[in-house]
């Protein structure tokens, strides 16, 4: 009868310790899952995706009319004719949330997103170390909100020492879209970090300079899809959800202009911490913000009050 307590008690520690050891696997297994490079030059892709069943698919190459792809189903893949530019291309959709699409599409001497998703493809996908765009020039893709990937570390530990006020720590993440005024590609970038009430912020250059100090003038229907993007991520996926144990509600959801563009609040609770609610908010020029973070009031933002803690948990 004496044994019974102390068996009881071992009991307990190894049950805790598989507990622990589970979670410490998960945020390191499997490396592969995610797309580690992906090189993007003229009409050549390469890489590894993890599909929407969990399966690991490897893109050997990809040129305009000729794709091969290894573990996929080759239904997945629509292989399209661009008239207005005069180009073959193809587009890979590998998942697809209804109103959200995850759509890939390359075309001769330019990299096009269908409907402005890049930003919601690399976050779904492929997070990747770079790309690399037909002007040589290489952007280096990091997402601390990402399992795996051993690039977002350095910049997990920045943000970990804090922010002076005011000041933005920036995350070298870059959306593809195109210009409001311009019919051609360009990069628009993102930037992230905290502000000095500890929030994590993800905006566009005209709230955080920080990024190469440019002013984009992008219209709000890009801005908004990759928002969108964002907060599908974080709650909608249920592979992920089960994981980081968030649950997501829709707030409202409101398409107010013929461009498609959504307002959306999104309420995100974080079970590991019970007394933390964060939410992500849009804010447009003709609907009120979620939150009263930002003094701007004219500007689509994403804004997730993320604390220190539930963020070391991600690496």
């Amino acid at each position: 009868m004496n044994r019974l307590p102390k068996i009881i008690s071992v009991f307990i520690l190894l049950l805790g310790c598989h507990t622990f050891n589970a979670q410490e696997t998960y945020y390191n297994e499997k490396p592969d899952s995610i797309a580690k490079i992906i090189t993007i030059k003229g009409t050549v892709y390469t890489g590894s995706i993890l599909s929407d069943d969990g399966k690991i698919l490897t893109i050997e190459s990809a040129e305009v009319g000729k794709i091969v792809i290894d573990k996929i189903d080759i239904k997945k893949i629509e292989y399209i004719k661009n008239t207005e530019q005069n180009a073959d291309g193809f587009k890979l959709s590998l998942y697809e949330y209804g109103f959200a699409p995850t759509a890939f599409n390359l075309q001769k001497n330019q990299v096009s997103l269908q409907n402005h998703y890049f930003a919601y493809w690399v976050v779904e996908y492929g997070i990747t170390d770079n790309i690399s765009i037909d002007a040589g020039i290489t952007y280096p893709l990091v997402m601390p909100i990402k399992f795996g990937l051993k690039s977002s570390v350095k910049l997990a530990e920045d943000l970990r020492l804090g922010v002076k006020a005011n000041a933005y720590v920036t995350m070298d993440y870059y959306g593809l879209g195109s210009h409001t005024n311009n019919t051609s590609t360009i990069i628009t970038p993102f930037s992230m970090g905290y502000n000095a009430s500890g929030m994590l912020t993800i905006g566009d250059p005209s709230i955080n300079l920080t990024v190469g100090g440019t002013y984009y003038n992008f219209d709000a229907d890009l801005v908004a899809s990759h928002i969108m993007g964002y907060a599908l991520f974080l709650g909608g996926h249920k592979q992920f959800k089960d994981k980081l144990g968030l649950s997501m509600e829709l707030l409202y959801l409101q398409d107010y202009t013929q461009t498609s563009l959504f307002s959306f609040g999104v309420l995100l609770k974080y079970f590991r911490s019970p007394t933390k609610v964060f939410t992500i908010g849009l804010e447009t020029p003709t609907f009120p913000r979620v939150n009263a973070f930002s003094t701007h009031t004219a500007t689509q933002y994403l804004v997730i009050p993320l604390p220190y803690v539930g963020f070391r948990k991600l690496f």
